[in-house]
């Protein structure tokens, strides 16, 4: 919601109109500092919480999906769980990044080229408050029964797009993003659940590795379209059903997932158990 006006300034105030893309670089030079900076004086005031820390009065659910050990990445890998949940996510995502990417153009089809950038903003807006409301609710449902939910809210409203008129776009724009925010704030927790939370940070940067595939799949499905229809904004349509072919295809793989075996939890306890017992026997060593 902030920086989609900057950007916007950024891009006309820094750039070339003699040169294509002079703006768009620019403006990623001065994002670049500006994060950086952000980033770096804000990780000086994260600590860690000590060690067994837990809000008081607080006890954890137990849920027949929770693995009750820690998977290493090397036990993870080993799973189809893992391969089901980065898949799953992978195409989820598809129907959000796409949207992101034709918001404005689909206003500016429609005839709204004074609100474009609106859309753009509701989009950012809905998918953050989108992370804070659907957390909330896999905490009440479970993270699998939320995923579903939104993957078939997702399959359904991206059909919907081309068939929208009005404002009512935007409405449907802020929805997609609505529920776009919910699979970033689920599949981490689906992660841990899945996988326990001691190797989380490592793990879940695995399987954000399909978000990134996906990331880059969709942009070069969304700019295929976006060219294709610049002179018709149905022509997008193809796009939206594939958008909702991958939601439902990421439906399918997260109504199959099962809950780890316990063979597999134990194959994890007993190599975090050797992990450890080797580092306490290096330590012993260095201490005599």
């Amino acid at each position: 919601v902030v920086f989609t006006p900057l950007v916007e300034y950024l891009i006309k105030a820094l750039g070339d109109p003699a040169v294509v893309g002079s703006g768009e670089l620019a403006s990623f030079l001065v994002l670049g500092i500006i994060f950086l900076v952000i980033c770096v004086v804000c990780g000086f005031f994260i600590n860690e919480p000590p060690k067994d820390y837990k809000v008081e009065g607080w006890e954890p659910k137990p849920s027949p999906s929770i693995s009750r050990q820690s998977l290493s990445p090397k036990e993870m890998l080993k799973t189809y769980q893992f391969y089901l949940i980065t898949v799953a996510f992978l195409l989820a995502c598809m129907g959000g990044l796409m949207m992101i990417n034709f918001a404005k153009p689909i206003a500016i089809a429609k005839g709204m080229a004074q609100a474009a950038t609106i859309g753009v903003m509701l989009i950012s807006l809905f998918n953050s408050i989108g992370r804070l409301v659907w957390g909330w609710i896999s905490d009440k449902l479970g993270r699998k029964l939320t995923i579903i939910i939104l993957l078939c809210g997702t399959a359904v409203l991206s059909l919907f797009v081309n068939l929208a008129t009005g404002y009512f776009i935007f409405i449907l724009i802020g929805l997609i993003g609505f529920f776009y925010g919910g699979f970033l704030s689920t599949f981490p927790s689906l992660t841990a659940d899945y996988f326990g939370p001691k190797y989380m940070a490592f793990n879940y940067g695995i399987v954000l590795l399909g978000f990134g595939v996906g990331a880059v799949v969709s942009s070069f499905i969304a700019g295929h379209y976006k060219n294709v229809a610049a002179q018709d904004i149905n022509l997008m349509f193809p796009a939206f059903i594939i958008a909702a072919a991958a939601a439902a295809a990421a439906l399918i793989l997260i109504a199959v997932l099962k809950p780890l075996k316990k063979s597999e939890e134990i194959v994890a306890e007993n190599a975090v158990a050797a992990v450890e017992g080797a580092e306490e026997d290096k330590k012993e060593e260095e201490r005599e």
